[in-house]
């Protein structure tokens, strides 16, 4: 299916409404991997209370704002578009795309 940048806005908004503050009590984290130097940020290895690995990137909120018109806003010429990548993750999962995250 072709994903149009209507369903991509419509997605990054849906993630905007849902924010919610990191639960550091149901989530461990058990090593940095890597630095993401172009935004501050760093990728971590995490783990779940059942014991499930997962992978997180971690960006520092002053850089990525508070939503994808604010962060378009204060970073116009960033190769890296957070909003776009975690709508698009989501619209992918919402169509029950079967090669993508969760």
């Amino acid at each position: 299916p072709q994903i149009t940048q209507r369903d991509l806005e419509r997605a990054m908004r849906e993630a905007v409404a849902q924010l919610q503050r990191w639960d550091g009590g149901r989530i461990v984290r058990v090593k940095r991997l890597q630095d993401a130097a172009r935004n501050s940020g760093y990728v971590e290895l995490m783990r779940t209370q059942a014991g499930a690995y997962f992978v997180v990137k971690r960006m520092p909120n002053e850089w990525v704002r508070l939503g994808f018109k604010e962060f378009a806003r204060a970073h116009p010429d960033s190769g890296e578009k957070p909003w776009e990548d975690i709508g698009l993750v989501r619209h992918l999962n919402a169509i029950g795309f079967p090669f993508v995250c969760k």
